[in-house]
């Protein structure tokens, strides 16, 4: 081998060992490139199938743009991902659009930098304006007369929002992710239990059971409880035991949890979460927008949650009935917007401005409605009050005279009082001397004896003092002077009907009484059982007098 190659050699294989390096990342650069493309391509491709199988609806988005948001605001809320989430209660799974009341009704914000999620809850029987034309009721009846489009309107103008994004699903796709994902575990309370059938989770369990098809089982009681599908439905959906606030709470937790899950979860779970998903949720987000989502949600994670209004009060306002009334709007909305973006300067807008007048003004005019209401009801219970008493006491007159106060008797006839004394000749007038009156035979002060007053026709006349007394009205046993007993129990029965034996019938007497003169009365009195009186001291007063217990 000659010196020149001896020189020349070792640089030459090393030369040519570098290439074949070079060659080989080149092909392994090229291979993983090819890899990567490949399994892009089939996501996007799996994506795009699966994107397939959703229901979408897109929307105006000029309908549903807040015109009255201030620049401000809108480039604050550049930073985020707002979309609203709209769960209806749809038994017939295939509808999503309008014609459903959206029993859910959530505003999902993430913070494109944090990835911190934040949701909040609009109460369903919120009172706003649900169109954009004053026409205030219930938020839950923008979505049933408008679908998404104007459910968007209507939080994009009461709340300051400028949401073009949103999310509808069925609870039959919740029961079944919550199936695939494993169930979730939450604690039952007593009261969310119920009565362990009707009332409680396990009433709500049978309802969702029979909406959605899907099979589940009661729960046996209260405690810690590992839920299934149905169960975790019936209970984000109990609202019977408390108010919509903690109903919103269960609803919150039970995404939160199914979100924890799903971050652990295996590919193999996960597209058999899409697969029973998709097909039950109706949404405008593009295809590009779902994979973003979809990429990013390993750094996602579940920040704080809650409700709207913050300030409210129950009150039935018209037709639309029981509502939830924000006390201030504009306060509320401003606490909304710290609280999702952190916006310490925001400034509401002059359209929520004059949305909380308005709101204002119809509340204290409901609560005028209300409290005129209340004392017209009062006002009619004192007078049905009154009639009834008054009915009492004229029955209890009837029953002591056998005629009604204001009734005239044929010319002749005799009242029940004279025939109790029938020694005492009606339709003459010698003994009813004028003035003639019969001494109380109980004490003096009280109340004495509605009288009977006859007239020379023997008729007794329509209009009489009830203080007004004759012997005639009473038994010759009460005409007695002097002090008598206040005993019930030996005088003798102004009506011989309420005797206690009803067969016994008085005897005659042997010589009729003159004017002014003691007699002893002929007719043995029936001992009877002293009645019970709820009128007060009247009770205490003999047979010849009258009260409204009788």
């Amino acid at each position: 081998m000659s010196r020149t190659q001896k020189r020349t050699g070792p640089p030459q294989r090393l030369y040519q060992h570098r290439r074949l390096r070079r060659q080989r990342r080149r092909q392994i650069v090229i291979a993983v490139i090819a890899a990567v493309t490949i399994l892009l391509i089939s996501i996007v491709s799996f994506v795009y199938s699966k994107y397939r199988l959703m229901n979408k609806a897109e929307i105006d988005i000029e309908q549903v743009t807040n015109p009255y948001i201030n620049p401000s605001v809108r480039k604050v809320m550049e930073g985020y991902t707002t979309f609203a989430i709209f769960g209806i209660d749809a038994r017939n799974n295939n509808s999503l659009g309008k014609g459903n009341l959206s029993d859910v009704i959530m505003i999902c914000n993430i913070d494109n930098a944090t990835g911190e999620i934040r949701l909040v809850s609009v109460y369903r029987d919120t009172y706003l304006d649900i169109n954009g034309k004053e026409d205030f009721r219930k938020i839950n009846a923008a979505y049933l007369n408008g679908g998404p489009q104007q459910a968007l309107l209507a939080l994009n103008q009461n709340l300051d929002f400028n949401i073009t994004k949103y999310v509808t699903f069925n609870w039959k796709s919740v029961a079944d992710v919550i199936n695939i994902l494993g169930g979730i575990d939450v604690e039952i309370t007593k009261e969310e239990y119920g009565n362990g059938t009707t009332t409680g989770i396990n009433g709500f369990i049978q309802a969702t059971k029979e909406a959605t098809g899907i099979d589940s089982m009661h729960l046996k009681g209260p405690g810690p409880q590992h839920l299934d599908g149905v169960q975790a439905v019936a209970y984000s959906r109990l609202r019977l035991m408390d108010t919509d606030f903690q109903r919103t709470q269960r609803q919150r937790k039970v995404i939160a949890l199914c979100m924890e899950k799903a971050k652990r979860a295996d590919l193999g779970m996960l597209v058999d979460s899409i697969d029973a998903v998709f097909p039950y949720i109706m949404t405008n987000f593009s295809t590009t927008e779902i994979i973003t989502m979809v990429k990013n949600i390993p750094d996602y994670h579940m920040g704080d949650s809650t409700g709207f209004p913050t300030k409210l009060k129950s009150q039935r306002i018209g037709k639309q009935g029981l509502c939830e009334v924000p006390v201030d709007l504009a306060e509320d909305v401003t606490i909304l917007h710290e609280f999702l973006f952190n916006n310490q300067e925001y400034a509401v807008s002059s359209n929520v401005l004059k949305l909380t007048k308005t709101i204002q003004q119809r509340s204290t005019a409901a609560d005028t409605e209300a409290e005129n209401a209340a004392k017209k009801a009062a006002a009619a219970a004192t007078t049905e009050a009154k009639e009834t008493t008054s009915a009492k006491t004229t029955d209890s007159q009837t029953s002591l005279t056998g005629t009604s106060p204001n009734q005239t008797l044929p010319k002749g006839t005799s009242t029940a009082a004279d025939n109790e004394n029938p020694t005492t000749p009606s339709g003459t007038g010698s003994e009813a001397s004028a003035g003639q009156t019969t001494a109380n035979p109980t004490n003096e002060g009280e109340a004495p004896a509605v009288p009977v007053l006859p007239t020379e026709s023997g008729t007794r006349p329509e209009e009489s003092s009830p203080y007004e007394s004759s012997p005639y009205e009473s038994s010759p046993a009460e005409t007695k002077t002097g002090p008598q007993s206040t005993d019930s129990t030996t005088a003798a029965p102004r009506n011989p009907t309420r005797n206690s034996d009803p067969t016994q019938k008085p005897e005659s007497p042997t010589q009729a009484p003159g004017p002014g003169t003691a007699t002893t009365s002929a007719i043995q009195p029936t001992t009877v059982a002293p009645t019970q009186s709820t009128s007060g001291p009247s009770s205490t007063n003999g047979p010849g007098a009258v009260g409204l217990g009788d």
